[in-house]
């Protein structure tokens, strides 16, 4: 999981540690480099800086320290070495000491001696006649004698011989290297010089942590930003990026959902409008031809055109027909407006559908005894399913489905089947005709309300196009769905799809 999937608090926590330790990590590593300097000014390879004022007098230590340095000077061929060798000598020179280094390639004698003299003095401190070529360290009421062979890096033997009698090492004496004022001064620099890159260091880590919070936490945000102005403006169609999984992507994801929802809203909202529109052209159109028709038989009859008892029987006759279809239009727009609406309320019940339709069937073929119309049932169910339905508005949407066949079929013998089969877990109902059938591009649009698929609607005889978007809305009212299609007998198909009822 990467930085821009952690939770804002975690961000924040992690920014603010990082800003601590980080530098202070540094700042430490800093100020350990530079003790670690320092450090090397007070203990360098000459080890006469060790020579420093202890409670005023030089101790045996100290003294050790600054011969065993002269060892290693004269044991090395560096120039360097000699430098150091000849300052450290000069500095025990200025306490009273007399230096002899014979042999090797750094011979070194004090001014104003002879090696027989130095040789001499120590024979006196020590109180022998000899001094043999035996490492020696004495310090007694009469002076020091240092002496000690050292082999150098040639294979050279090398005698370091330190002798003083008038050595002081009381309360006067001082420190043959103190170097403190610059020690002083390098901590003064070094000191500043931590402070500046402290603060340096503290900047640039929080920027660059706030520039780490400012890409996950800003983008969202002016994700959202720019989503809001869109959705200000009416613009539904660009989707709202989810930069991270936080809290911020969290209200990015909710604000795309809130956007995509309202664009359905409104989309849906264009839908009912248009269809709204639709509706009220087609029942202005369907309407005013029967109107018309009966506004004309009417003035015939007060007109005295119908001037017979046989054309007055005809032009009443005519006159309550056309009524008559008018008030089936209205039913079956305001049952129409019902169930778009959502205000239908089913009786809803588990049903035999081979049994139901049995039924139905053969009240069909009662209807229509005596004409050329031919209803079979084909049942391909291996056993007996049922489904969830209302007896009463079934049977409107099966008789709209005859209607249908029988005001459009174009020919006198009409056959009509109905095949009941199954569909993986749905009942499929298969209603056909052997009827003129229904154009390609027309298939999908004869369940839209008005829709009629000849292009004169000066006929309600022909039906008003409300009968097949009832059939659908009441169908998918039941969890099932409709849809038609050319059938193989010639004419159109109307499916239907109803889910088996659970046992």
């Amino acid at each position: 999981m990467g930085l821009r999937d952690w939770s804002i608090r975690k961000k924040l926590i992690l920014s603010n540690m990082m800003m601590i330790i980080i530098p202070v990590v540094l700042i430490l590593t800093i100020v350990g480099g530079a003790v670690f300097s320092l450090l090397m000014i007070m203990l360098p390879e000459n080890q006469a800086n060790m020579l420093f004022k202890v409670d005023g007098t030089v101790s045996t230590y100290q003294l050790q320290l600054a011969f065993d340095s002269m060892c290693e000077k004269i044991s090395g061929k560096d120039k360097e070495d000699k430098n150091d060798l000849t300052a450290l000598a000069a500095a025990l020179e200025k306490l009273g000491a007399s230096i002899a280094v014979t042999g090797g390639d750094l011979p070194y004698l004090t001014d104003g001696v002879t090696i027989d003299e130095i040789e001499t003095e120590a024979r006196e401190i020590t109180g022998t006649a000899n001094i043999e070529d035996q490492p020696l360290f004495l310090r007694n009421d009469r002076g020091l004698v240092y002496l000690m062979p050292v082999t150098n890096q040639a294979g050279e033997r090398i005698r370091l011989l330190v002798v003083s009698s008038e050595m002081d090492f009381g309360e006067s004496s001082y420190a043959i290297w103190d170097n403190w004022d610059n020690i002083k001064l390098a901590i003064k620099i070094s000191a500043a010089v931590v402070a500046g890159i402290a603060v340096v260091i503290v900047v640039v880590t929080g920027l660059v942590l706030a520039g780490k919070l400012y890409k996950t936490m800003i983008h969202p945000i002016k994700s959202i930003q720019k989503g809001a102005r869109e959705i200000r403006d009416g613009v539904l169609d660009h989707p709202v990026e989810v930069y991270s999984k936080d809290e911020l992507g969290e209200v990015c994801g909710d604000f795309e959902e809130m956007r995509v929802r309202l664009k359905e809203s409104v989309e849906l909202q264009q839908r009912y409008e248009s269809s709204r529109k639709e509706l009220i052209a087609g029942i202005s159109h369907d309407l005013s031809t029967p109107l018309t028709s009966i506004k004309g038989y009417a003035g015939g009859i007060l007109d005295g055109v119908a001037n017979t008892p046989e054309k007055q029987k005809h032009y009443l006759r005519t006159i309550y027909d056309t009524a008559c279809d008018m008030e089936g239009l209205v039913n079956n727009l305001f049952l129409f407006s019902k169930l778009d609406m959502g205000k239908m309320d089913f009786q809803m019940e588990s049903i035999s559908v081979k049994t139901y339709l049995a039924d139905f069937c053969e009240e069909a073929r009662l209807k229509v005894q005596g004409s050329t119309v031919k209803i079979r049932l084909d049942d391909q169910l291996k056993e007996e399913r049922f489904v969830t339905i209302d007896r009463t508005q079934f049977a409107r949407v099966l008789w709209n489905l005859l209607e249908n066949s029988l005001k459009y079929a174009g020919k006198q013998n009409i056959e009509m089947k109905i095949i009941l089969s199954e569909e993986k877990k749905n009942v499929a109902l298969h209603f056909e005709d052997n009827g003129s059938g229904v154009e390609q591009e027309a298939l999908e649009k004869i369940f839209d309300s008005f829709y009629r698929t000849d292009p004169a609607r000066s006929s309600l005889k022909r039906g008003s196009g409300l009968g097949l978007s009832v059939s659908r809305e009441i169908i998918e009212g039941f969890g099932g769905s409709i849809y038609a299609e050319a059938a193989e007998i010639g004419g159109l198909a109307v499916i239907m799809l109803l889910p088996i009822a659970e046992d």
